[in-house]
Protein backbone atom coordinates (compact mmCIF):
# COMPACT_ATOMS: atom_id res chain seq x y z
CA UNK A 1 0.00 0.00 0.00
CA UNK A 2 2.87 2.64 1.02
CA UNK A 3 4.74 1.56 -1.85
CA UNK A 4 2.16 2.84 -4.14
CA UNK A 5 1.22 6.42 -2.24
CA UNK A 6 4.77 7.28 -2.06
CA UNK A 7 5.58 8.05 -5.27
CA UNK A 8 2.87 11.02 -5.57
CA UNK A 9 3.77 12.85 -2.27
CA UNK A 10 5.87 14.94 -4.81
CA UNK A 11 3.89 14.78 -8.14
CA UNK A 12 0.60 17.01 -6.62
CA UNK A 13 1.88 20.02 -8.65
CA UNK A 14 2.59 17.76 -11.97
CA UNK A 15 -0.45 16.57 -11.97
CA UNK A 16 -2.07 19.89 -11.94
CA UNK A 17 0.07 21.13 -14.70
CA UNK A 18 -0.12 17.87 -16.96
CA UNK A 19 -3.18 17.45 -19.45
CA UNK A 20 -5.28 19.28 -21.91
CA UNK A 21 -7.60 21.48 -19.48
CA UNK A 22 -10.80 20.89 -21.89
CA UNK A 23 -11.07 17.31 -20.93
CA UNK A 24 -14.55 15.52 -20.83
CA UNK A 25 -13.52 15.46 -17.04
CA UNK A 26 -12.84 19.13 -16.46
CA UNK A 27 -16.12 19.90 -18.45
CA UNK A 28 -17.98 17.60 -16.05
CA UNK A 29 -15.95 18.83 -13.03
CA UNK A 30 -17.31 22.18 -13.19
CA UNK A 31 -20.54 21.42 -14.16
CA UNK A 32 -20.63 19.69 -10.34
CA UNK A 33 -18.42 21.18 -8.22
CA UNK A 34 -20.71 24.03 -7.41
CA UNK A 35 -24.20 22.08 -7.64
CA UNK A 36 -22.58 19.51 -5.18
CA UNK A 37 -23.43 21.20 -1.93
CA UNK A 38 -25.33 24.38 -3.14
CA UNK A 39 -25.83 25.30 0.69
CA UNK A 40 -22.90 25.13 1.77
CA UNK A 41 -20.51 28.74 2.13
CA UNK A 42 -17.18 26.95 1.36
CA UNK A 43 -18.35 24.92 -1.55
CA UNK A 44 -21.95 26.43 -3.01
CA UNK A 45 -20.74 29.19 -5.42
CA UNK A 46 -18.25 29.77 -8.23
CA UNK A 47 -16.36 32.00 -5.82
CA UNK A 48 -16.28 29.98 -2.68
CA UNK A 49 -13.65 29.34 -0.98
CA UNK A 50 -13.41 25.91 -1.07
CA UNK A 51 -14.29 25.34 -4.87
CA UNK A 52 -11.01 26.23 -5.96
CA UNK A 53 -8.82 23.86 -3.97
CA UNK A 54 -11.91 20.76 -4.47
CA UNK A 55 -11.20 21.26 -8.40
CA UNK A 56 -7.50 21.29 -8.20
CA UNK A 57 -7.90 17.79 -6.11
CA UNK A 58 -10.60 16.60 -8.67
CA UNK A 59 -8.84 17.42 -11.83
CA UNK A 60 -5.11 16.08 -10.01
CA UNK A 61 -6.97 12.85 -9.39
CA UNK A 62 -8.63 12.47 -13.30
CA UNK A 63 -5.28 12.69 -15.00
CA UNK A 64 -3.63 10.04 -11.72
CA UNK A 65 -5.91 7.61 -12.61
CA UNK A 66 -7.06 8.54 -16.54
CA UNK A 67 -8.69 5.32 -16.87
CA UNK A 68 -11.26 6.26 -14.21
CA UNK A 69 -11.21 10.04 -14.46
CA UNK A 70 -14.10 11.40 -12.84
CA UNK A 71 -17.20 10.47 -11.71
CA UNK A 72 -19.96 12.75 -10.08
CA UNK A 73 -19.16 10.48 -6.34
CA UNK A 74 -15.53 12.06 -5.72
CA UNK A 75 -17.23 15.56 -5.35
CA UNK A 76 -19.01 15.20 -2.30
CA UNK A 77 -16.13 12.59 -0.86
CA UNK A 78 -12.92 15.23 -2.05
CA UNK A 79 -14.88 17.23 0.16
CA UNK A 80 -15.55 15.37 3.06
CA UNK A 81 -11.92 14.23 3.18
CA UNK A 82 -10.82 17.96 2.53
CA UNK A 83 -13.24 18.66 5.24
CA UNK A 84 -11.53 16.15 7.53
CA UNK A 85 -8.42 16.36 6.66
CA UNK A 86 -7.41 19.89 7.35
CA UNK A 87 -11.06 21.67 8.77
CA UNK A 88 -11.55 23.35 6.04
CA UNK A 89 -7.81 25.01 5.34
CA UNK A 90 -7.91 22.69 2.32
CA UNK A 91 -4.59 21.03 1.38
CA UNK A 92 -5.09 19.50 -2.27
CA UNK A 93 -1.97 17.15 -1.88
CA UNK A 94 -3.33 15.37 1.17
CA UNK A 95 -7.09 15.36 0.29
CA UNK A 96 -5.22 13.92 -3.05
CA UNK A 97 -3.23 11.44 -1.00
CA UNK A 98 -6.78 10.67 1.25
CA UNK A 99 -9.02 10.13 -1.64
CA UNK A 100 -6.45 7.56 -3.54
CA UNK A 101 -6.06 5.70 -0.15
CA UNK A 102 -9.68 5.47 0.02
CA UNK A 103 -9.79 4.17 -3.27
CA UNK A 104 -7.47 1.55 -2.76
CA UNK A 105 -8.93 -0.02 0.21
CA UNK A 106 -12.41 -0.06 -0.42
CA UNK A 107 -11.15 -0.94 -3.97
CA UNK A 108 -13.20 1.48 -5.27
Amino acid sequence: MKSRLKPLAGHYTRLLASGNIETAAAKQIELDIVRTLPGHRHFGSTGAAGVGPLRRVLLAYSRYDPEVGYCQVFCPVSVSVSTIVNSLVISGKNSLLVTIQIKIFKGL
